[in-house]
């Protein structure tokens, strides 16, 4: 049997958005509980249900997340998620270049910021519904590149890369958003 990592509200989204897990792919938690927020809202943190998340910002802001565990705890294999989570939000070949692309803003961004970034962790049921004021301009600089939206997304990578070069983060929103659009027409074509 398949192991889907939890992503906090992942069946909550699949759900939502009209997503069905095949019956042979089990969800699994996988959170320390000493290190759960217990759901607390920090100074700018918002929900998962005060955005207007489809599936390519979920499937964005998961991988995110896994790659970031993967960064900070290395020892995690977590970058094994993030691909797993890329082959059931963008199923087919292009899974991996999306991922990749996602890795791209990921390391750009981290390469652009001076303090360390905050990101819940999703691998817990109760943190994984918190999303970060970091991963918020995260999400938003990758929303307005997919939505054409070039000064909102310059607005959104200032913040996010915290007034230092955005140029290599933007591109690779841009870029992602490139990928997205690509995927989503060969897979309407298909």
């Amino acid at each position: 049997m398949q192991t889907l990592p939890d992503l906090g509200h992942i069946q909550w989204m699949l759900t939502r958005t009209g997503i069905c897990l095949p019956k042979n792919v089990r969800v699994l938690i996988m959170a320390e509980p000493d290190k759960c927020a217990h759901g607390r809202l920090q100074k700018g943190d918002t929900t998962l249900n005060d955005h207007n998340l489809d599936v390519v910002d979920f499937g964005f802001l998961t991988a995110a997340r896994y790659f970031c565990v993967s960064f900070s705890s290395p020892h995690s294999d977590a970058w094994v998620f993030a691909i797993l989570v890329s082959e059931r939000f963008f199923p087919g070949p292009d899974s991996a270049e999306m991922m990749r692309r996602a890795l791209a803003v990921v390391q750009e961004m981290r390469t652009s910021r001076r303090s360390t970034f905050r990101f819940s962790n999703p691998r817990c049921e109760c943190c994984a519904n918190i999303v970060t004021q970091d991963e918020r301009h995260l999400l938003q600089l990758v929303q307005h590149a997919r939505n054409g939206k070039r000064s909102h997304a310059a607005s959104s990578a200032m913040l996010l890369c915290e007034g230092h070069d955005t140029a290599d983060t933007i591109l690779a929103a841009y870029q992602f958003a490139d990928a997205v659009s690509s995927f989503k027409v060969a897979n309407a074509t298909a």
